[in-house]
């Protein structure tokens, strides 16, 4: 399925008329399933997006300050930067 849809003036003005963001329809497009004249967007495949998502959050909480060392193409270390850590993080990283 094509993400690079072009609409047409006619969507264009349901889009708006029915208080939808042209972003909504590439993210539709990205989850729903396809039927015969276009793409539906059921109960299931959301309630899985938004379980993808949750644990998405999750291991983003986690990982939270977490400093990983590398040296070219090898992990070194990984730790949490806690504050009474006295390693430091370069300022890109900030």
């Amino acid at each position: 399925m094509s993400l690079e849809m072009e609409l047409t003036r006619h969507a264009a003005t349901r889009i708006q008329q029915r208080g939808y963001r042209p972003s909504d329809v590439a993210e539709l497009l990205e989850l729903a399933v396809e039927i015969d004249n276009g793409y539906f967007l059921d109960r299931r495949a959301v309630d899985d997006a938004i379980q993808e998502l949750k644990l998405k959050i999750n291991a983003l909480e986690r990982l939270k300050n977490t400093v990983v060392i590398t040296n070219g193409d090898r992990v070194i270390t990984i730790y949490k930067k806690g504050k009474d850590r006295k390693q430091s993080v370069g300022a890109s990283a900030l």
